[in-house]
């Protein structure tokens, strides 16, 4: 790629210095300019970190993971499964990733254990954590409560208990 826009930089310089009419010529010097303007941001050098300058790696990893996912569970709509997991579920992925690795768990695999240790003596019970990710409705009832068979039966009951109370 890098060679086709060098050729198409040169062939403007040259028909900028070569063309006959006016019109022509003002048009290949825009292209020509423009181009040396920003050649430096063009192409990124063979040592940068960060080469790739789309998304594609991202959104093709994140189409392979909703594929997989798709065929564990059967399903083609996957908002059940995707509200179910939490967040950090998706860091799971960078442990193949070796900065990654080298970053949060100095370079070791097998030190997963102790650092998960020490995040786990400050993060709480897994209740709260459960309860923040996943907040009780309380405008709807569990279905396996509105199918039990006594259902009108125990909430007449909790009814007259709670509310029908006499006055003080």
């Amino acid at each position: 790629m890098q060679q086709s826009v060098e050729a198409l930089r040169d062939e403007c310089r040259q028909r900028c210095e070569d063309a006959s009419d006016e019109a022509s010529r003002q048009r290949h010097r825009i292209v020509y300019e423009h181009l040396e303007r920003y050649w430096d941001h063009l192409f990124a050098s063979p040592d940068d970190a960060c080469r790739e300058r789309t998304t594609n790696g991202l959104e093709g990893w994140w189409s392979v993971s909703k594929r997989r996912c798709r065929q564990r569970n059967g399903r083609k709509k996957l908002t059940r499964e995707f509200r179910s997991l939490p967040a950090e579920f998706l860091l799971v992925a960078n442990l193949e990733n070796p900065a990654y690795v080298e970053a949060v768990l100095d370079g070791n695999l097998s030190r997963l254990a102790e650092k998960l240790a020490a995040a786990g003596r400050t993060a709480g019970s897994w209740t709260q954590w459960r309860l923040a990710q996943h907040p009780l409705n309380q405008g709807r009832l569990p279905q396996r409560l509105i199918r039990d068979d006594d259902f009108l039966t125990t909430l007449a009951m909790a009814y007259d208990d709670q509310c029908q109370q006499p006055a003080a």
